[in-house]
């Protein structure tokens, strides 16, 4: 499910003054989400930045998974992947990357 897409082709730095959002996705049935920020105020070779989290399955006392819980990230969730650039092109490449494997990584059994 991809929530926000405000990355267009031919994007360079964007002319944004303040920190915003760009692009977020996720996968419930894999439990990851992708952000990718906007954020003026780091250092310039540093303004595009990528995370991908991953939501741990909630556990049982068994330890098996509880599928009766609502999807949702909290404090429990992993960052996975990070990438800081003002590269616009390698910011896609590495988006791209990370659409293709959180659509088939498993991180966790049953």
């Amino acid at each position: 499910m991809i929530g926000i897409n405000g990355l267009y082709e031919g994007m360079g730095a964007p002319d944004l003054p303040v920190a915003s959002v760009l692009f977020a996705a996720w996968n419930e049935g894999r439990r990851f989400r992708i952000d990718v920020e906007w954020r003026p105020e780091l250092d310039p070779a540093e303004r595009f930045v990528l995370t991908v989290f991953y939501q741990p399955w909630p556990r049982n006392e068994r330890g098996r998974r509880r599928k009766d819980i609502p999807f949702a990230f909290d404090m429990n969730e992993e960052v996975v992947g990070t990438l800081k650039t003002d590269s616009y092109s390698e910011l896609l490449l590495q988006l791209e990357d990370w659409l293709d494997r959180c659509s088939v990584w498993c991180r966790e059994g049953n």
